[in-house]
């Protein structure tokens, strides 16, 4: 089906990349030392990662649409259509698959946030009622120099946006889900229809 192989030219391309951007994340925290330079060097490395997953999940967007464009000039009772449909189907588990792999990565670097927290705080954070909370916060509090405050609020409202992302990796995952189910339905319509298209035509 020759509509269809600048699509999979792409997703080859797509693939190459991927790969290439994976071996070169561990060379982003390279040639620096000391406690500030480390906190740095992390935060670069997750902002790598989190640009890297909307790369790749754009990519594969691309790649939908151009299949979106083959189909519309395929005949729907057609074995090319539902080649098409089924190659919707493995790009979308291959987005599913990468918001899964994103929302762990998500989840490791919550749970060291998390321990920041806990070792900052003295005891475990996120099981202390308000009042404790408050007075938690408060003691770190220091006139002269407040950076262990600051940096406690800082570590919380990661936390707390990390949560959301996570909460929203989910949703994408079972949106995509919705939409393969679809395209497998479609599938099997689509064959049904086409054999009675031909028993019509015996």
């Amino acid at each position: 089906y020759p509509d269809m192989y600048p699509a999979l030219q792409v997703l080859a391309q797509a693939k190459e990349d991927v790969n290439k951007a994976k071996k070169d994340i561990n060379n982003i925290t390279g040639g620096k030392s000391g406690s500030s330079s480390s906190s740095s060097s992390a935060a670069e490395k997750e902002l790598y990662e989190s640009k890297l997953y909307e790369q790749q999940i754009a990519k594969l967007d691309q790649q939908l649409k151009n299949l979106d464009y083959t189909k519309s000039k395929l005949s729907k009772n057609s074995q090319a259509y539902r080649d098409a449909l089924q190659q919707e189907i493995n790009l979308m588990q291959q987005k599913q698959k990468l918001a899964h792999e994103e929302a762990e990565r998500l989840r490791n670097q919550k749970s060291s946030k998390i321990s920041e927290i806990n070792k900052i705080a003295g005891a475990d954070w996120y099981s202390l009622d308000d009042s404790q909370k408050q007075k938690t916060f408060d003691s770190l509090y220091n006139a002269k120099k407040n950076e262990t405050q600051k940096k406690f609020n800082d570590l919380l409202k990661e936390v707390d946006s990390l949560d959301k992302s996570i909460v929203k990796l989910g949703d994408d995952w079972v949106s995509w889900q919705s939409k393969i189910d679809e395209n497998k339905f479609e599938i099997i319509i689509n064959k049904i229809s086409e054999f009675n298209e031909q028993l019509n035509n015996l």
